[in-house]
């Protein structure tokens, strides 16, 4: 994946995540670690909107983790 193929995606999930009042330090660093695991990532079964779609979902389900621990 490129910058350019992802970045809209990114900014809906940043205004989806504002929008619900998660904290702007919070969605920084989620969409920061969200393009960092998407840059140049292929999969060989997945489209890139689905492998997008996927780490949205595993960088979701560590961040709640990470909140429920604390």
């Amino acid at each position: 994946m490129t910058e350019s193929n992802i970045k809209e995606t990114l900014r809906e999930v940043r205004m989806a995540l504002l929008e619900a009042d998660v904290a702007l330090p919070v969605v920084t660093d989620f969409i920061e670690r969200i393009r960092v695991g998407a840059l140049g990532r292929k999969s060989e079964h997945l489209s890139p909107g689905q492998s997008l779609i996927k780490l949205v979902q595993a960088e979701l389900v560590k961040v709640m983790a990470r909140r429920m621990r604390a």
